[in-house]
């Protein structure tokens, strides 16, 4: 299955980082890039992604709110929230946020993929698959 990826930050290095880290996928079909949480749901809207990688703090926008309005919208899109910020606080306000999955920077060039492809397995066996609270990886 070809996936669609749309990667959010306001950063230019760390999206780039991303966005070469996604294509190393063959599986990627698709990365659509946005600088801000209200470009993301633009965005979202129009492309309609399987998989939101997002940051936390970011213009206009934040990625928190960001995440709660997509998940609204799009109940099915799972939504990565990536942060240099690692604390606790961080990972429970994504996931009260509806947020699928949490993973640090840091840990991007080796988690991204596997959690992208984790995701995407529990898309593919439906919503019985799902757990009742978002776990949160890192």
């Amino acid at each position: 299955m070809a996936v669609k990826v749309l990667v959010v930050d306001d950063d230019n290095d760390v999206r780039a980082m991303i966005v070469d880290v996604l294509h190393t996928d063959p599986g990627i079909s698709a990365v659509i890039e946005a600088v801000n949480g209200k470009d993301a749901l633009d965005l979202a809207g129009r492309e309609q992604p399987q998989i939101v990688v997002i940051d936390i703090m970011m213009p206009q926008m934040d990625g928190l709110e960001a995440t709660r309005q997509i998940k609204r919208a799009w109940p099915k899109t799972k939504v990565i929230v990536v942060t240099g910020f690692t604390q606790e606080a961080y990972r429970t306000a994504a996931s009260e946020r509806g947020a699928d999955a949490f993973v640090a920077k840091y840990d991007m060039s080796t988690a991204l993929l596997p959690l992208i492809h984790k995701l995407m397995r529990g898309t593919a066996a439906g919503p019985a698959a799902q757990p009742p609270h978002p776990r949160l990886d890192s």
